[in-house]
């Protein structure tokens, strides 16, 4: 197991989620739930298949990371005009403030893991994840 990718690909992003997740913990969130209000506010109206599509997840983990975020009143679902069965999800005012304060501290989180690893290798990490989502898509 010690050769296993796959292992230390999953214990290298543990690490990494606990150092954006604790530059986020002031303001309530997740990397994950965090990413997902990014996302959102810069494609408002997305479905959840669509937001689980960008995110190469399925729809129920899409689905369980917004639930806390409507709870909260930062994201809003509407029924789609044109398919009463599909649901729509948008910012409310208060989602767009909350990830508008959280983009400091997501920098803060990208240069810390920049300062651990280096500006070259942490490029280098971008470039070879790109490769391997590019590559390993269904």
């Amino acid at each position: 197991m010690t050769v296993c990718t796959c292992r230390a690909l999953s214990q290298a992003t543990r690490r990494v989620h606990r150092l954006y997740d604790a530059a986020l913990a002031p303001l309530g969130l997740t990397i994950g739930q965090f990413s997902l209000l990014s996302q959102i506010r810069s494609s408002p109206g997305l479905t959840l298949m669509e937001l689980a599509t960008r995110n190469i997840m399925d729809p129920s983990t899409v689905s369980r990371l917004l639930r806390p975020l409507i709870a909260r009143g930062l994201v809003e679902t509407l029924v789609d005009t044109e398919d009463r069965r599909t649901r729509r999800v948008r910012l409310t005012g208060e989602g767009a403030r909350l990830q508008a304060e959280g983009i400091p501290k997501w920098k803060s989180a990208q240069a810390g893991l920049e300062a651990a690893i280096g500006s070259a290798a942490n490029a280098d990490l971008r470039a070879l994840l790109g490769t391997v989502i590019t590559t390993l898509a269904d």
